[in-house]
């Protein structure tokens, strides 16, 4: 039955609608891209489609993996290059060096306009995620954005995408937690009237007197003991550290 439907597929790959269609297949498939029985059918879609993405993740899915790649995914590889160099496709050059060639790879993704085929290309770069990033919050994909920005370690970012998305909840964790800006975090947890999130980020400001006034509003007794037994150890480690 997928042999019969990549068939037609390929067939009718220039259409819009069926282009659409192939998009929309392989990036549901995700599976396939974590194991060694690799159909050829599939491959042979994802090549003649140009499904840069499907390409990549493929590719990534064999990064840390130590066994011997399969014929089958050597003969891909083979037939990526001869197609990039018979087309002259800059992606497929791109997708061909992304193991082998990081200097050559982030060349190449410097002059590529990104879509919603190839955009995974720029997530793996280090120098162009945020072309990916810009891309996926422009589809309002702000999960996504957001966990590239993680991976890079950009919490800072993920936050303000979080805060521009209107979840302003998730943006004050992420610039408590991670990017340690308190006072943003503050400004969101003020918006959403999240006085809990307020007094947790006076904690880690170690405003403890603040934190714990707010507990008491909030009527949370054990909270409040938790704070000021935080408090009184955190005097007594600075007193230690004055004796010497």
């Amino acid at each position: 039955m997928i042999t019969r439907l990549l068939s037609i597929l390929l067939k009718k790959h220039e259409d819009r609608e069926t282009l659409d269609q192939i998009n929309q297949f392989l990036s549901s498939f995700p599976q396939f891209f974590f194991g060694d029985d690799f159909p050829e059918p599939l491959l042979d879609l994802v090549l003649e489609a140009k499904h840069y993405n499907s390409i990549l993740e493929l590719f990534r899915s064999r990064i840390y993996r130590k066994d011997a790649m399969p014929d089958t995914l050597k003969s891909f590889i083979k037939a990526i290059k001869r197609k990039a160099e018979q087309e002259e496709d800059e992606t497929l050059f791109a997708c061909y060096f992304f193991q082998r060639n990081t200097a050559k790879y982030e060349n190449i993704i410097e002059k590529l306009n990104i879509t919603e085929w190839n955009y995974k290309l720029f997530v793996e770069s280090k120098q162009h995620y945020l072309k990916a990033v810009n891309y996926l919050v422009e589809k309002n994909e702000i999960e996504d954005a957001a966990r590239i920005c993680r991976r890079y370690n950009n919490y800072r970012l993920a936050a303000q995408i979080y805060e521009g998305s209107g979840d302003y909840g998730s943006a004050g964790k992420h610039y408590r937690d991670e990017g340690k800006v308190y006072q943003d975090a503050i400004r969101c947890y003020q918006k959403v009237g999240d006085e809990q999130g307020i007094a947790r980020v006076y904690e880690r400001m170690k405003e403890f007197d603040k934190a714990v006034n707010i507990w008491k509003k909030l009527g949370k007794t054990r909270e409040v003991n938790r704070v000021l037994k935080k408090k009184a150890k955190e005097i007594r480690e600075k007193r230690q550290l004055e004796l010497f």
